[in-house]
């Protein structure tokens, strides 16, 4: 952590906004003491989402 200069593991994932609500509830389950950050995205690529050629960058 920043603060205690410890390596800690950090999960960076996508969901839904249904899938989110039992992600919060997954993660409380299991660590009630976890920092989870929501950030709305404007737009994923990738698989599973919008193809890259089905953009304009």
């Amino acid at each position: 952590g920043m603060y205690g200069n410890e390596d800690k593991k950090i999960i960076f994932t996508v969901v839904s906004r249904r899938e989110l609500s039992i992600l919060k509830d997954y993660i409380k389950e299991i660590d009630p003491n976890a920092f989870l950050t929501v950030i709305n995205a404007h737009e994923i690529l990738g698989q599973g989402f919008k193809s890259f050629q089905e953009t304009d960058f």
